[in-house]
Formats: C-alpha cells, structure tokens, sequence
C-alpha cells in the first residue's frame, strides 16, 4: 500500500514536543507501512494520504481515501487527544465506529459524562460562538450574520438570549439582542436553559455537562444527541450510543506512536487495497 504522510512545517501542531503527525507516522511503521514523507504543497497519487487537517484539499485528493488527524473532542484536546478519521472533518469523517464496543468510552471518557439537568432550569439560551474564518464554517455559513438569526429566533420565541465568544476568535463579534459573556466556559453553561451552536466542539462539552444543545450543522460531532430546531427545548437524548462511538474517535499521543490507532483505522482500507491488488 502506497501511503503518503503530509507535512506543513508551519502548523504549530508538528512544532510540539511530541508531534501527532510524527506520532502517526511511527504508528504506521510499527504495521510494516513505509509512508513516503512529503511536503504538502507537492501531493503525488498514493492509496492513502495522511494530512494534518482538511486545509490542503490536493493533499487529501491525492490518495483513494484521506486519514485525517486533528484535535480531540473530550479530555485534552490540543495535547494529549487527537481525532483520527477518514476523508472529512468531525462528524463529516469516516471512524470506522459504527459497531465498536464501550471498551474505550468506559476506560477513558465515561468520567466526564454528567447526569442531563433536568426541566431546561436556567436564566437564557446560550449560543457559542466559533473562529470566524475556521474551515468548519467557511463557506458554509455567514458566522455573524447567523449568530444574529439565532439570537433574534430565541428572542422571538419568548426567551433570553446571550452570547459566549469562541475564546480564539480575535473578531470581538457583538450580537445584536444578545448580551456577551466572557467569564469560564462551566459558568457560561452552569446558567444555560441550553446551548445553540452551529458545528463547534462547545456542543460535544455541553452534552458532557448534562446540558441540552442544538447543533444545525451535520458536521457537529454531538449531531446525534442534540436538537436541530433552534428556539425549541432540545431532547435529552439517551447518550450510551453516541458515547461508544465517540471512544473510537480520538487516540492519545501513545497510541498514534504504537500504531493503536491503527489496529483500529486499517480496516476503512481494506477495500481499497483488494481493489488495488486485484482481489
């Protein structure tokens, strides 16, 4: 199997200390795979690319399926938790998760689940905010403008609406008819009825707190235990499934060195590989 490992010396997630991408590239020598290491500005044909992100689009068009690394979703997700999944970003990825058992959910995640508050008890619907120019939303949706539908939805439908920021976003958005707050993230949520969000990873945290959210965007990662209608009370859904899954969907920094990761991700190329050798 051809593989090829793309690089972008500029991204700060291959200038850490234990770098993923070099992390995964271990991982895969670990399985008798040799990647080709390229720069990703110079893709060539191969049957699987592994790119850090979806911002080099030839990179990932270069091979018959895409793995692609990014941040985690629960736990530490900028150091020690990073998602690994194949040909799309968060919930738009293929992680092989379908059918998988609770085995990693119970080890490693279950712990940050807290009980659904019940009775939607809380002071004002809470809408996130996201990096405006994050490839999650570019091209997708107008951030501004959205935040400003939504926060006139909910206030139409008889309730208070405030805004919390995405901690990295520089624009300093300001929501018409939705006061800002800028305190932690546990107090933003602790008074939420519940919280609206486009596709951001805030959806995943407030799930795990035990607060309601919807989500609009399919590509959002807690997608199958939220709502979709913004101005009304979301479902609390139950979340063993969902939970199962999402223990399949990020790997720690150990497990991409010692090719844990893929134990588990090979068999989204076992297709392309019988069809490539002519099985």
């Amino acid at each position: 199997m051809r593989v090829h490992l793309y690089m972008r010396p500029r991204d700060r997630m291959q200038q850490t200390t234990n770098p993923p991408i070099m992390a995964a590239l271990e991982g895969l020598r670990r399985h008798g795979l040799d990647p080709v290491v390229l720069p990703a500005e110079r893709p060539r044909a191969c049957d699987l690319a592994v790119v850090w992100g979806v911002k080099r689009p030839h990179a990932m068009a270069s091979g018959r399926r895409a793995l692609v690394l990014e941040c985690g979703y629960i736990g530490d997700r900028t150091r020690e938790w990073f998602s690994a999944g194949y040909d799309g970003l968060n919930g738009k990825a293929d992680f092989c998760n379908r059918d998988v058992p609770s085995d990693r959910w119970d080890k490693h995640f279950a712990r940050y689940m807290r009980p659904w508050r019940g009775n939607y008890d809380g002071e004002y619907v809470l809408i996130m905010g996201q990096v405006a120019n994050d490839f999650s939303v570019r091209g997708i949706v107008n951030i501004r403008n959205w935040y400003r539908d939504v926060a006139g939805e909910i206030a139409r439908a008889g309730h208070v609406a405030r805004f919390r920021p995405h901690p990295n976003d520089r624009s300093q958005a300001i929501v018409p008819g939705a006061q800002t707050l800028h305190g932690s993230l546990d107090a933003a949520l602790a008074s939420a009825k519940w919280v609206v969000t486009f596709n951001s990873n805030s959806g995943v945290n407030a799930v795990l707190h035990g607060v309601p959210a919807v989500t609009v965007d399919r590509g959002a990662m807690s997608w199958d235990v939220t709502g979709h209608e913004i101005a009304s009370p979301p479902p609390m859904s139950d979340r063993s499934d969902w939970g199962r899954r999402m223990g399949y969907t990020q790997w720690n920094i150990d497990e991409l060195r010692d090719g844990v990761f893929w134990e588990h991700l090979r068999q989204g190329m076992d297709h392309v590989v019988a069809v490539r050798e002519g099985a």
